[in-house]
């Protein structure tokens, strides 16, 4: 893998890279895989940051927990390629509403705290308002 480092083929990098996503059976390959895209995931070719969010979302169909982790530290690292890649490769958790991941993405608990609700009107004709 430290060849991948420093290697000027990007689409070379990318077939590699694919060759690590798939579907892990065994948590152990699916670490393993995430390991050798720590250093792809700041590729500077597009689509090989791509294979990186692939890969991910791949890990999250078996290993939600491990791709979670994964994503919090590239999300807290802030930069916007990284973003991307954790919003593009945790598709399928943030579709399905998983707390983990939406909490990642900052989309927690809402901070609401509706103490008395009380409403004058028991329809609304549009356009309308609803009177305090």
């Amino acid at each position: 893998m430290s060849a991948l480092k420093d290697h000027v083929d990007p689409a070379a990098v990318r077939r590699i890279s694919d060759a690590f996503g798939g579907l892990p059976t065994f948590e152990s390959a699916a670490v393993d895989g995430l390991e050798a895209l720590e250093r792809l995931r700041h590729d500077p070719a597009r689509y090989v940051r791509l294979s990186v969010a692939n890969h991910l979302g791949d890990v999250a169909k078996d290993h939600l927990d491990l791709a979670n982790r994964t994503a919090r530290r590239w999300w807290d690292e802030g930069a916007p390629n990284l973003r991307w890649i954790v919003r593009h490769g945790m598709r399928g958790p943030i579709k399905a509403g998983d707390p983990e991941t939406l909490d990642i993405l900052g989309f927690g608990p809402p901070k609401v705290d509706v103490r008395r609700f009380e409403r004058s009107a028991t329809e609304v004709r549009y356009p309308g308002e609803l009177s305090r």
